[in-house]
């Protein structure tokens, strides 16, 4: 989802607030399993500032309900992502908003299919990513950024890391 947020930022993030979920105060580097019990990991929730002006809240908890899901909204509309659909929405006026469902397109495959095909792809054909390796630095940089920003109590945490 992060990395999703990035990309379409387009841009490097300048600054992040965030906060971990309870019961992981001292949760100030990566030390869970690798993903194999989710109760070892935090939820988190962000709002990630980037160069450019774009603002980006990020949400992640735990239920029950199953998939994920991220809101862009736009000057003017605002898409619905989820990993079983895109919404389209335009506020035609205050009063009337249009709501279309936009095909799936190449890239909507269940959970990492697409980056295989899209890499498969590549290596036959030659080529750019639609994201590459060095965008998840940013990623990671914002990870960091949330873990720091816990830890100092919520506060601002400007980018680069330092």
């Amino acid at each position: 989802m992060i990395d999703g947020m990035c990309f379409f930022a387009d841009t490097d993030p300048s600054w992040i607030v965030a906060e971990l979920e309870e019961g992981f105060d001292d949760f100030t580097e990566y030390k869970s399993d690798g993903g194999h019990d989710p109760a070892t990991d935090p939820s988190a929730s962000a709002y990630v500032h980037f160069a450019n002006g774009v603002r980006a809240f990020f949400n992640s908890v735990k239920v029950e309900m199953p998939g994920s899901q991220y809101e862009l909204v736009c000057d003017k509309g605002q898409l619905e992502v989820s990993d079983r659909e895109v919404n389209l929405i335009r506020g035609d006026s205050h009063f009337q908003w249009s709501r279309a469902n936009l095909p799936l397109g190449e890239y909507m495959q269940t959970h990492q299919l697409s980056c295989v095909s899209e890499l498969i792809h590549i290596l036959e054909n030659g080529g750019g990513l639609v994201s590459p390796g060095e965008e998840a630095r940013k990623t990671l940089e914002i990870m960091l950024g949330m873990l720091r920003s816990h830890k100092l109590g919520n506060h601002r945490v400007d980018f680069p890391l330092t």
